[in-house]
């Protein structure tokens, strides 16, 4: 969900001394704005539709990484795997769409999007009252 990635980003950017993060704002294409030159989205192209697409993150060692679209409102994140346990690639639709069958997909929602890379063992210490090293 959109809100706990934000309250998990809250936290983080509360303790910024003790949590090691990288962060980038990428546009719809997946292609940097601003930020982190070691966040990389790889796009690929939806074989169900020419105007689709999924992103999914380069791994950095020893980071997890939060996603969340900067029109948080208007829209949900979408993970390529129905069971929804392995979040390799995602994209964002809209909330509300029309009436879909079972065999189809919502089209994607072309929005920004920011990733942020925190290091969990950071995270961790931090909640455990002492800082990582």
């Amino acid at each position: 969900m959109i809100s706990d990635a934000i309250a998990l980003y809250e936290m983080i950017s509360k303790a910024r001394a003790s949590v090691v993060t990288k962060s980038a704002l990428f546009d719809s294409n997946g292609v940097r704005i601003h930020g982190s030159e070691d966040i990389n989205v790889r796009v690929h192209q939806d074989v169900g539709s020419a105007k689709d697409c999924w992103y999914s993150i380069e791994q950095i060692s020893d980071y997890e990484f939060l996603r969340f679209p900067l029109n948080p409102s208007g829209v949900v994140e979408a993970l390529a795997t129905e069971d929804g346990t392995h979040d390799t690639y995602f994209r964002y639709v809209a909330v509300s769409h029309p009436p879909l069958r079972p065999s189809q997909s919502p089209p994607q929602a072309r929005v920004k999007f920011m990733v942020v890379g925190y290091k969990p063992r950071c995270l961790l210490a931090l909640m455990e009252g002492h800082a990582a090293t």
